[in-house]
């Protein structure tokens, strides 16, 4: 369970000022001696939004809230062996996102001309409490682009999201 700080290049915002949860289920299958394969299944909520009181450059508030059914898959290199358990996990991965809904102000077009499917590229790092509770952090980086406003006659540049993750978990081993 934790929480996203998300932005979108090109929607001409800046900061990572959209929250949102995160939170869900993972496997966990050790294929070597200090290496892991890990699967989740998650519910995440991203976006971009102006701070209040300061629109975009084109003076227009703009707000995209987005809501994702996500399944990363990533390795772990698992570090600093203490006791029975690895304290530090660093991962890298790809994830899969299917947009459920989004809601969307200040956009030249309606949340149906966003694209449906992401993918993204992701690193972090995890620290152990104890062998099964924790935190982490983890970026993720949209590989394919939110919205291509082609041939279309809009301000908006191509959009590419984009966030931070800070969260809590607990591994049964």
């Amino acid at each position: 369970m934790g929480m996203n700080a998300a932005q979108i290049n090109g929607d001409n915002t800046a900061g990572f000022h959209m929250l949102g949860l995160k939170g869900g289920v993972q496997g966990v299958v050790n294929f070597k001696e200090k290496w892991n394969l890990v699967l989740e299944f998650l519910y995440s909520q991203r976006g971009s939004r102006d701070l209040p009181g300061f629109p975009g450059i084109d003076g227009e508030i703009t707000r995209f809230r987005m809501n994702y059914f996500e399944i990363p898959v990533y390795v772990e290199f698992l570090d600093w062996e203490m006791d029975d358990y690895f304290k530090m996990h660093f991962c890298a991965g790809l994830s899969y996102g299917v947009l459920r809904n989004a809601n969307v102000e200040g956009f030249n077009h309606q949340p149906e001309d966003l694209n449906e499917t992401d993918y993204s590229v992701l690193l972090g790092i995890d620290f152990f409490g104890n062998r099964h509770m924790g935190g982490g952090m983890r970026f993720t980086y949209s590989i394919n682009n939110l919205y291509d406003p082609g041939n279309n006659n809009t301000n908006f540049n191509t959009l590419r999201g984009y966030f931070l993750s800070f969260h809590t978990f607990y591994r049964i081993k």
